[in-house]
């Protein structure tokens, strides 16, 4: 249980963390001046360094995180975020879940090679074909339920010469 916990603890923190990091890197490149990017919520704990000017918080509450512009109150000046374009804001605002989207990608592509050299390791010649196929059968839900009219026998791949239906069969 106290795994489960940190696990989560951890993963969530990665998730904040990048999609806070694409709020504040979009933002500089826009202009905006950010004020602070914390991990947590205030209070304040301590600044642990500062990057490019950028106070670089740890704060109180541990959920979450943020990356403070200027001007996000409503009030302007230059280098606020009301003072730049509507689509440098935009792309500010939409920059979090893109970076997430990235990550995802990247954590799939990781996943498939982990996937892959373990079946090398193994002694499948073509670990590839074998984590391509895999992967398409867990996302064809069509296939997978007979819906698309397939037999029984369609899911079975033949690597090195045995019967292959899931990725434990190897």
């Amino acid at each position: 249980m106290l795994t489960t916990i940190i696990s989560f603890v951890v993963v969530m923190s990665i998730l904040v963390f990048v999609h806070e990091l694409g709020h504040l890197l979009v933002a500089r490149r826009s202009g905006i001046i950010v004020e602070e990017f914390g991990f947590g919520y205030p209070p304040r704990v301590r600044t642990l360094f500062h990057w490019k000017g950028i106070p670089i918080t740890l704060n109180a509450i541990p959920f979450g995180g943020f990356a403070r512009m200027k001007g996000e109150d409503g009030a302007g000046g230059d280098g606020s975020f009301t003072s730049v374009s509507k689509r440098a804001r935009a792309a500010t605002l939409l920059a979090g879940s893109g970076m997430n989207f990235l990550m995802a990608i990247f954590r799939a592509e990781i996943s498939v090679f982990l996937v892959a050299q373990y079946l090398h390791r193994r002694g499948i010649d073509q670990p590839f074909a074998f984590v391509d196929t895999f992967f398409y059968r867990i996302l064809s839900y069509e296939r997978l339920s007979g819906a698309s009219g397939s037999s029984d026998d369609d899911g079975v791949m033949r690597i090195n010469e045995r019967d292959c239906f899931f990725l434990e069969s190897v």
